[in-house]
This record gives C-alpha cells, sequence and structure tokens, in this order.
C-alpha cells in the first residue's frame, strides 16, 4: 500500500508536467520552452515551474487549474510567486469578479486522501498525454 506522501507527490509531478506544458504551449506554441507567467521571460519547460496565484499547498488551489501557472524559479521562489505582477495578469485574465471568488475561498481546507491524490494523478497522467498528442497532430 502506498504511502499518502508518495501518492502526493506523485499527483503533483503530474499536474506539475501538465500546467507547465499547457502554458509553453499556450504561451510559445513549443512543448520545450514558454514565458514566465509574471515576468515574461523566456526559460526552458526543465527550468520553470509550476507556481501558484494564492499560497495554500494543502488547500483546495494545490490542483486548481486556474490558480496555477508557468513561472520561473526566479518569480516563484526568489520573489514569492512574484504577486504583485501575478495579481494583474490574473484580473486581466480572469477578470476581477473571478480573482475575488479565488481570493475569498482559497484558505478552504481540502482533505485528500491517498486514492483522492491517485486519482489526480492518473488525470493529470492522461490531459498531459492528450495534449501532447494534440499539439502534434497540429504541428
Amino acid at each position: 500500500m502506498k504511502k499518502i506522501k508518495t501518492a502526493k507527490a506523485k499527483a503533483w509531478k503530474h499536474f506539475s508536467l501538465y500546467i507547465r506544458t499547457r502554458d509553453c504551449i499556450k504561451s510559445n506554441n513549443s512543448l520545450e520552452s514558454g514565458f514566465c507567467y509574471t515576468c515574461g521571460r523566456l526559460y526552458e519547460l526543465k527550468q520553470q515551474q509550476a507556481g501558484h496565484f494564492l499560497p495554500g499547498r494543502n488547500g483546495k488551489v494545490l490542483f486548481d487549474e486556474d490558480q496555477c501557472h508557468l513561472q520561473c524559479r526566479g518569480c516563484n521562489l526568489f520573489l514569492n510567486g512574484n504577486w504583485p505582477e501575478y495579481f494583474k495578469r490574473m484580473v486581466r485574465e480572469y477578470g476581477q469578479d473571478k480573482v475575488d471568488q479565488m481570493l475569498n475561498t482559497h484558505k478552504e481546507v481540502v482533505k485528500y486522501t491517498r486514492q483522492d491524490y491517485e486519482e489526480i494523478a492518473n488525470k493529470y497522467k492522461e490531459k498531459y498525454e492528450n495534449l501532447v498528442k494534440e499539439y502534434n497532430l497540429n504541428h
């Protein structure tokens, strides 16, 4: 039986790869590189991270596709998410009402089970594979 910590790490691995690949395609029409959501610099996929708009790695935002985007290490880690730029970009992309809703609900706690994490891992592994397949069909 897998430990919950291992299942969570696997779920994050697949979710993060999906987010980073999604945003490389969206920002640079590439599987190999993309532009950081907050500073706009171009980096290779492997140098990028999946950075959250709002904190809460144990809350409902952890696997929220709308609140996680391609970020360089500098913005995500050293600038603590580069929140002022992230906020501006989120309002432009999603609108003030949706951002306000995110701000009001981001501290909600979600208790994931090992099975939940395994389902999340499978979901994002499949979404990633479909994304790459679709990209390759169109290029």
